[in-house]
């Protein structure tokens, strides 16, 4: 029994660490909590929407499935909250994060050669996340040499992330 809708939220609530959250309640929903608390960090964890987590609670844990579909309303509805508390939680243990970037091409003279020879460059602008919230600008000026070499790498990580089994 229970309103699985307001569970979820207070569960939501705590993941984001907002104090009080759950406080007073009775130890039977104390239990009924934690397990959301789980099945919301796992949702969060995997990407789950509405229906992915509407399964997992019907089938898993024996919700029935109006009150899944009311619980994953919310879940739906506090995702932006959910995903920014995942991603400060995962700074502060994983330590700075890419947040964003911005690139764009500019055409120099060469400093070494004729006026008359230009040189593309590539200008990389990283923004880094930290566990303080704060965003620094990191900016990298790459030849075209540079540019492979970093594509290069890019690709063999990509690859190496690949093969990882799930």
């Amino acid at each position: 029994g229970g309103d699985h809708g307001a569970m979820i939220g207070v569960a939501i609530d705590r993941v984001c660490g907002l104090p009080g959250s759950g406080r007073g309640l009775e130890p039977k929903a104390l239990v009924a909590l934690e397990l959301y608390e789980g099945v919301v960090r796992r949702a969060a964890a995997e990407g789950l929407k509405g229906p992915g987590l509407v399964e997992v609670l019907v089938g898993e844990h024996g919700v029935g499935k109006e009150e899944a579909q009311k619980a994953a309303k919310v879940f739906d509805g506090r995702a932006a909250d959910l995903r920014a508390a995942v991603l400060d939680h995962a700074a502060k243990v994983s330590g700075p994060y890419l947040q964003d970037l911005d690139w764009k091409v500019k055409v120099v003279l060469a400093s070494s050669q004729s006026s008359s020879m230009r040189q593309p460059l590539l200008e990389l602008a990283l923004y880094v996340g930290d566990a303080d919230g704060r965003t620094r600008e990191h900016v990298l000026e790459l030849d075209g040499e540079e540019l492979d070499r970093l594509i290069g790498a890019l690709q063999s990580m990509r690859q190496a992330t690949q093969r990882i089994p799930y």
